[in-house]
């Protein structure tokens, strides 16, 4: 496996490396058939030692994307998506799962997030209620192109992610919806409809405010596409704890 960044890396949008590594996915992570090793098998050698599970190669990939470079990872882990009957909502649960408590979160999971979403809307609730308030609680303010792909992916499940995103400081929930005004009504209603303590309510109102926003008018939504992160520069970097 210690190759698998080398192969992935030869991606470059192009039909036939795609088919190589497609075959290359499929050959590590399904169990090989009776006939596998046998002059009949046209399939590529592979020791059992080295298969790994739907979930492993995935967060692998995220794992290795300096090594893989981003493109190259993007392709890859869209060449995952596209394997629908391997990469079941299910794994992609594990994958997020797996890399979300990792100290050093990899640039390209936000938008590997708001693909699971886009593809399983049973993702959402997981997503939601776990996953974000994880993210809040690592503070991924911190880390500049992981903050703008948290706020892509609150904006395509909301408002799904309005509990979660209440819980962010009141500067970040400020920076929030300046990056995205078409979240202040409807997390504006969702206070005034769940709030029951006045002190909280007015806190959050004093963000929001009590006049409607002409900039609320909803952008096109969202995609993976829109978020293809940039890493950030070496001094932007949050000195670990």
């Amino acid at each position: 496996m210690r190759h698998l960044p080398r192969i992935v890396s030869i991606l470059n949008g192009q039909a036939e490396p795609k088919n190589l590594v497609r075959s290359v996915f499929s050959s590590i992570v399904t169990t090989p058939p009776q006939t596998f090793g046998s002059v009949t098998s046209n399939l590529p050698r592979v020791r059992q030692s080295e298969l790994l599970t739907p979930a492993e190669l995935m967060v692998l990939l995220h794992d290795s994307e300096k090594e893989i470079g981003l493109k190259s990872a993007i392709e890859a882990i869209g060449i995952c998506f596209s394997m629908t009957d391997v990469f079941r909502s299910e794994i992609l649960a594990v994958v997020m799962q797996q890399i979300m408590d990792e100290a050093d979160l990899p640039v390209l999971f936000l938008r590997t997030v708001i693909q699971a979403v886009t593809t399983y809307k049973s993702l959402v609730g997981f997503v939601s209620t776990t996953l974000l308030s994880r993210l809040i609680t690592k503070k991924i303010w911190t880390n500049p192109p992981l903050w703008e792909g948290f706020i892509r992916c609150a904006k395509v499940i909301a408002p799904a992610s309005f509990g979660a995103l209440l819980q962010l400081p009141k500067d970040q929930i400020r920076e929030l919806v300046d990056k995205q005004p078409s979240l202040k009504s409807g997390l504006r209603d969702y206070v005034n409809k769940k709030g029951t303590n006045k002190a909280r309510n007015a806190y959050f109102l004093d963000i929001f405010g009590d006049q409607e926003d002409a900039a609320t008018t909803p952008a096109h939504a969202a995609t993976p596409e829109d978020f293809t992160p940039q890493p950030a520069e070496p001094t932007a970097e949050p000195t670990p704890a």
